[in-house]
Protein backbone atom coordinates (compact mmCIF):
# COMPACT_ATOMS: atom_id res chain seq x y z
CA UNK A 1 0.00 0.00 0.00
CA UNK A 2 2.66 2.32 1.02
CA UNK A 3 4.85 1.43 -2.06
CA UNK A 4 1.55 2.52 -4.22
CA UNK A 5 1.18 5.56 -2.31
CA UNK A 6 4.69 6.61 -2.92
CA UNK A 7 4.48 5.65 -6.72
CA UNK A 8 1.98 8.14 -7.23
CA UNK A 9 3.86 10.91 -5.22
CA UNK A 10 0.97 10.91 -2.44
CA UNK A 11 0.91 13.42 0.73
CA UNK A 12 2.38 10.73 3.01
CA UNK A 13 2.47 12.91 6.04
CA UNK A 14 -1.13 13.87 5.16
CA UNK A 15 -2.39 10.24 4.58
CA UNK A 16 -0.60 8.82 7.60
CA UNK A 17 -2.48 11.44 9.92
CA UNK A 18 -5.98 11.00 8.09
CA UNK A 19 -5.29 6.88 8.74
CA UNK A 20 -4.62 7.74 12.96
CA UNK A 21 -7.80 9.86 13.06
CA UNK A 22 -10.03 7.46 10.90
CA UNK A 23 -8.76 4.73 13.72
CA UNK A 24 -9.65 7.15 16.23
CA UNK A 25 -13.00 7.87 14.69
CA UNK A 26 -13.79 3.92 14.13
CA UNK A 27 -12.62 2.99 17.99
CA UNK A 28 -15.20 5.10 19.52
CA UNK A 29 -17.70 5.06 17.11
CA UNK A 30 -17.85 1.14 17.64
CA UNK A 31 -17.87 2.17 21.48
CA UNK A 32 -20.59 4.16 21.73
CA UNK A 33 -22.66 1.53 19.73
CA UNK A 34 -23.18 3.44 15.86
CA UNK A 35 -21.21 0.49 14.21
CA UNK A 36 -20.83 -3.34 15.02
CA UNK A 37 -17.66 -3.52 12.30
CA UNK A 38 -14.64 -5.66 13.38
CA UNK A 39 -10.85 -5.31 13.38
CA UNK A 40 -10.49 -6.45 9.83
CA UNK A 41 -12.83 -3.71 8.54
CA UNK A 42 -10.81 -1.41 10.56
CA UNK A 43 -7.83 -2.24 8.57
CA UNK A 44 -9.43 -1.84 5.40
CA UNK A 45 -10.02 1.83 6.45
CA UNK A 46 -6.58 1.87 7.51
CA UNK A 47 -5.41 1.34 3.89
CA UNK A 48 -8.23 3.50 2.30
CA UNK A 49 -6.71 6.70 4.05
CA UNK A 50 -3.44 6.04 3.41
CA UNK A 51 -4.57 5.78 -0.51
CA UNK A 52 -7.53 8.01 -0.62
CA UNK A 53 -5.56 11.01 -2.36
CA UNK A 54 -3.22 8.73 -4.75
CA UNK A 55 -5.12 9.56 -7.44
CA UNK A 56 -3.97 13.27 -7.30
CA UNK A 57 -1.12 11.66 -9.15
CA UNK A 58 -3.07 12.40 -12.66
CA UNK A 59 -5.27 15.13 -11.13
CA UNK A 60 -6.49 16.99 -8.35
CA UNK A 61 -9.75 17.25 -10.34
CA UNK A 62 -12.31 14.15 -9.39
CA UNK A 63 -8.66 12.55 -8.07
CA UNK A 64 -11.31 10.18 -5.64
CA UNK A 65 -12.18 8.25 -8.95
CA UNK A 66 -8.23 7.93 -9.96
CA UNK A 67 -7.89 6.73 -6.44
CA UNK A 68 -10.50 4.27 -7.00
CA UNK A 69 -9.10 2.83 -10.15
CA UNK A 70 -5.43 3.00 -9.10
CA UNK A 71 -6.67 1.11 -5.76
CA UNK A 72 -8.64 -1.47 -8.07
CA UNK A 73 -6.52 -2.38 -10.16
CA UNK A 74 -3.35 -2.06 -8.92
CA UNK A 75 -2.99 -5.96 -8.68
CA UNK A 76 -1.79 -5.34 -4.80
CA UNK A 77 -0.33 -8.67 -3.29
CA UNK A 78 -1.94 -10.01 0.17
CA UNK A 79 -5.34 -8.74 -0.92
CA UNK A 80 -8.84 -10.73 -1.84
CA UNK A 81 -10.81 -9.28 -4.33
CA UNK A 82 -13.78 -8.38 -1.74
CA UNK A 83 -11.16 -6.64 0.41
CA UNK A 84 -9.39 -4.70 -2.67
CA UNK A 85 -13.48 -3.90 -3.61
CA UNK A 86 -14.39 -2.10 0.29
CA UNK A 87 -10.59 -0.31 0.23
CA UNK A 88 -11.20 1.34 -3.52
CA UNK A 89 -14.99 1.77 -2.97
CA UNK A 90 -14.40 3.31 0.15
CA UNK A 91 -11.19 5.90 -0.63
CA UNK A 92 -13.46 7.21 -3.59
CA UNK A 93 -16.17 8.03 -1.34
CA UNK A 94 -13.98 10.57 0.84
CA UNK A 95 -15.22 13.26 -0.85
CA UNK A 96 -17.91 14.59 -3.23
CA UNK A 97 -21.01 12.69 -3.31
CA UNK A 98 -22.04 9.58 -0.56
CA UNK A 99 -22.70 6.60 -1.77
CA UNK A 100 -26.10 5.77 -3.90
CA UNK A 101 -27.29 2.72 -5.49
CA UNK A 102 -27.29 4.36 -8.88
CA UNK A 103 -23.05 4.59 -8.66
CA UNK A 104 -22.11 2.08 -10.90
CA UNK A 105 -19.01 1.41 -8.37
CA UNK A 106 -21.34 0.79 -5.49
CA UNK A 107 -24.02 -0.71 -7.28
CA UNK A 108 -21.21 -3.77 -8.08
CA UNK A 109 -20.95 -4.71 -4.07
CA UNK A 110 -22.61 -7.32 -2.34
CA UNK A 111 -25.63 -5.68 0.02
CA UNK A 112 -22.89 -6.82 2.79
CA UNK A 113 -19.86 -4.79 1.23
CA UNK A 114 -22.04 -1.61 0.99
CA UNK A 115 -23.20 -1.54 4.54
CA UNK A 116 -19.90 -1.56 5.01
CA UNK A 117 -18.38 0.81 2.58
CA UNK A 118 -21.36 3.40 3.90
CA UNK A 119 -19.74 3.71 7.30
CA UNK A 120 -16.36 3.07 6.20
CA UNK A 121 -16.58 6.33 3.84
CA UNK A 122 -18.52 8.29 6.33
CA UNK A 123 -15.54 7.68 8.96
CA UNK A 124 -13.02 8.47 5.89
CA UNK A 125 -14.98 11.55 5.39
CA UNK A 126 -14.74 12.91 8.89
CA UNK A 127 -10.92 11.78 9.23
CA UNK A 128 -9.96 13.96 6.07
CA UNK A 129 -11.70 17.06 7.30
CA UNK A 130 -9.82 16.58 10.37
CA UNK A 131 -6.87 17.28 8.10
CA UNK A 132 -8.30 19.90 5.85
CA UNK A 133 -5.35 21.99 6.08
CA UNK A 134 -2.86 19.11 5.73
CA UNK A 135 -0.52 20.80 8.94
CA UNK A 136 -1.78 17.56 11.14
CA UNK A 137 -3.33 20.29 13.62
CA UNK A 138 -5.92 17.54 15.63
CA UNK A 139 -4.16 15.56 17.87
CA UNK A 140 -7.12 13.28 18.92
CA UNK A 141 -10.78 12.72 17.85
CA UNK A 142 -13.47 10.36 19.68
CA UNK A 143 -17.28 10.10 19.15
CA UNK A 144 -19.30 9.88 21.93
CA UNK A 145 -22.99 9.76 22.21
CA UNK A 146 -24.71 12.43 24.11
CA UNK A 147 -28.36 13.16 24.16
CA UNK A 148 -30.90 11.11 22.13
CA UNK A 149 -30.46 10.72 18.34
CA UNK A 150 -27.18 13.36 18.76
CA UNK A 151 -23.23 12.66 18.40
CA UNK A 152 -20.44 14.73 20.09
CA UNK A 153 -17.51 15.06 17.95
CA UNK A 154 -14.52 15.63 20.42
CA UNK A 155 -11.69 17.40 18.82
CA UNK A 156 -7.97 18.00 20.98
CA UNK A 157 -6.15 20.48 18.59
CA UNK A 158 -3.21 22.06 20.43
CA UNK A 159 -2.90 25.00 17.69
CA UNK A 160 -6.18 26.97 15.83
CA UNK A 161 -8.03 24.26 13.26
CA UNK A 162 -11.01 26.64 12.81
CA UNK A 163 -10.79 25.19 8.65
CA UNK A 164 -11.24 21.19 10.07
CA UNK A 165 -14.00 22.52 12.05
CA UNK A 166 -15.61 24.17 9.41
CA UNK A 167 -14.74 21.34 7.29
CA UNK A 168 -16.30 18.56 9.68
CA UNK A 169 -19.40 20.53 10.25
CA UNK A 170 -19.75 20.52 6.54
CA UNK A 171 -20.20 16.71 6.66
CA UNK A 172 -23.69 16.67 9.32
CA UNK A 173 -25.83 15.30 6.80
CA UNK A 174 -24.06 12.88 5.38
CA UNK A 175 -23.15 11.71 8.86
CA UNK A 176 -26.75 11.56 10.08
CA UNK A 177 -27.76 9.39 6.94
CA UNK A 178 -25.04 6.39 7.52
CA UNK A 179 -25.22 7.12 11.57
CA UNK A 180 -28.95 8.45 12.41
CA UNK A 181 -27.43 10.87 14.62
CA UNK A 182 -27.04 15.03 14.82
CA UNK A 183 -23.36 15.39 15.47
CA UNK A 184 -22.36 18.06 17.55
CA UNK A 185 -18.36 19.47 16.98
CA UNK A 186 -16.27 20.22 20.22
CA UNK A 187 -13.45 21.31 21.22
CA UNK A 188 -12.26 19.66 24.30
CA UNK A 189 -10.40 22.54 25.67
CA UNK A 190 -13.48 24.59 24.78
CA UNK A 191 -16.32 21.88 26.47
CA UNK A 192 -18.59 24.45 28.09
CA UNK A 193 -19.19 25.93 24.11
CA UNK A 194 -19.69 23.81 21.07
CA UNK A 195 -17.62 25.32 18.15
CA UNK A 196 -19.55 27.04 15.47
CA UNK A 197 -17.12 28.54 12.10
CA UNK A 198 -17.19 31.66 11.78
CA UNK A 199 -19.51 33.67 9.23
CA UNK A 200 -16.98 34.85 6.47
CA UNK A 201 -15.98 30.71 5.96
CA UNK A 202 -20.06 29.34 6.03
CA UNK A 203 -20.85 31.69 3.37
Amino acid sequence: MLRLGRLCGFDEAHARTVARLAFGLFDSARLAGLHRLGDDDRELLGYAALLHDCGMFLSHTNHQAHSYYFIHNADLLGFDQDELDVIATTALYHRKPAPRPSHPEFAALTKGQQARVRVLAALLRLAESLDRSHAGLVERVALRPAERKTVVLEIDGGLDCTLEVWGVQSQDKAFRKVFGRDLIVERVSERKAPIQAPERLLG
